[in-house]
């Protein structure tokens, strides 16, 4: 099987959710955990912010933001 989408940087990601209107605080955090999860592992929690699935633009004012755990693994806030 031939892929058509060659893969994206981890900085190319960030930008590339930013650009489809995603407002990321803390890039240097959002290239931490798409270095540590998948970037589809990570697609589930802002699902549910696009407003288009076909063109997966995000709703106006959507963001995610990392959040402190108590074991030392932070989380996502949608």
């Amino acid at each position: 099987m031939k892929f058509s989408k060659p893969p994206l940087s981890i900085e190319a990601q960030v930008q590339h959710l930013k650009q489809r209107g995603l407002v990321i605080a803390d890039e240097a955090r959002a290239r931490y955990y798409f270095a540590h999860l998948n970037y589809y592992r990570l697609r589930a929690y802002w699902l549910p912010l696009e407003a288009d699935s076909k063109q997966h633009a995000f709703n106006d004012g959507a963001s995610i933001k990392a959040r402190e755990c108590g074991n030392g693994w932070g989380g996502i806030s949608v």
